[in-house]
């Protein structure tokens, strides 16, 4: 059974049903879409992806790759011990486990991309985006580090008025500590993170115009055009050389998660094009106020990223947090207003839905890839 691609078409019709509702009944909607999410991640069996096993294994004293809780392997941060260790000194069970993860990741998602009129379409394009169910679901580690990371972004976004010229007394503000505080964290889970924190960070104070993002994304564009493999092979060797001097087995990570969706030049194009118009068209029609957020920029990075990056096999899980944030704001406000641009921006989400598809087939006729069929706890 097609069961990711099942709930996102579910999505995509209560999304049409309830187009002319109010933002409380989206949110009611946005809010049971993320139950039935969580519960998709929390109840998997373990025999679905290829992670599963070994993070099960290691909470439940079954070394499958990861070791175990009391005897880790070496390569595991410390901060991703410490939690395991603060979490089974209440419970080893896996199942237990992955829900806690699942309701904590999809908590976040709603808080995220709620009281928005099109939140519904917004959170089918960040799940269909190439690699995020992998990546959310079934990476573990990298996957509680992005949640520590959105909950320190969720207190960043609450500090009113930081500066540089008050410092003293903005380092005071009892959000931007708690911000820090799991930013950091979220380095110490997964080493990624790192790039996560320093590229928003950097985004954050640096003005982009409309003309500039243009610009950044045409350009983008033109490279991934002609120097696709060698820029992908470029990106692949800096995180082999980051994940050998950390001892990290980015390698083998890699090996795992090869994604399934290029079919020749023509289609590698056609799939650039489908994230490089939309976001021209957001550029275009976002307000002055709505190009300020981060989520704006988040979504120059993450399409920029993914283009020139697009052949390498783990692109998809080091920018899922600029798809996440970037994507929850993707369909510009002034979308309720002009018909013609939301009928837009409905048929790039049908165009996702299908592209979707055809990764829920590639992946159920792939032997090396157990993300489908999918299968229950109490199945395996």
């Amino acid at each position: 059974m097609y069961i990711y691609f099942v709930a996102t078409i579910i999505l995509f019709i209560f999304a049409i049903l309830y187009k002319n509702s109010s933002v409380e009944d989206i949110n009611k909607n946005l809010f049971g879409a993320c139950i039935g999410w969580a519960l998709i991640f929390g109840l998997r069996g373990y025999g679905v992806g290829n992670d599963t096993p070994g993070y099960a294994g290691f909470f439940e004293g079954r070394s499958l790759g990861y070791g175990t809780i009391n005897n880790p392997d070496e390569s595991l941060e410390w901060g991703f011990l410490v939690i395991s260790r603060i979490i089974g000194y209440f419970t080893k069970n896996g199942t237990i486990i992955f829900l806690l993860h699942g309701f904590l990741f999809w908590f976040l998602i709603y808080f995220i991309y709620k009281d928005k009129r099109n939140s519904l379409l917004c959170l089918i394009w960040m799940i269909s985006f190439g690699g995020m169910i992998t990546t959310t679901m079934v990476a573990f580690r990298q996957s509680l580090s992005i949640c520590l990371f959105l909950l320190g972004f969720m207190f960043f976004s609450k500090v009113d008025n930081f500066s540089f010229r008050n410092l003293k007394n903005s380092l005071t503000n009892i959000y931007l500590i708690w911000g820090v505080f799991f930013s950091v964290l979220s380095v110490t889970v997964h080493r990624s993170s790192v790039v996560i924190f320093v590229l928003i960070f950097i985004f954050h104070f640096l003005p982009i115009s409309k003309y500039t993002s243009y610009v950044i994304l045409t350009v983008a564009l033109l490279l991934s055009i002609f120097y696709d493999d060698t820029l992908s092979d470029m990106f692949d060797g800096v995180l082999y050389v980051f994940g050998a001097a950390e001892d990290d087995k980015i390698n083998i990570i890699a090996s795992r998660y090869v994604e399934h969706v290029t079919s020749g030049h023509e289609s590698s194009l056609i799939r650039r094009l489908s994230l490089y118009i939309p976001a021209m068209v957001t550029i275009y029609y976002n307000s002055d106020e709505e190009r300020k957020y981060i989520h704006y920029k988040c979504i120059i990075i993450g399409v920029v990223a993914y283009m020139l990056f697009s052949a390498s096999s783990i692109i998809g899980r080091m920018i899922a947090v600029y798809i996440i944030l970037g994507y929850s704001h993707i369909i510009p406000k002034i979308a309720d207003e002009k018909k013609n641009l939301y009928y837009f921006y409905l048929m790039c989400t049908i165009y996702y839905l299908w592209r979707f598809y055809e990764g829920n087939i590639q992946i159920m006729n792939n032997p090396n890839d157990t993300l489908l069929p999918y299968s229950f706890f109490w199945e395996y």
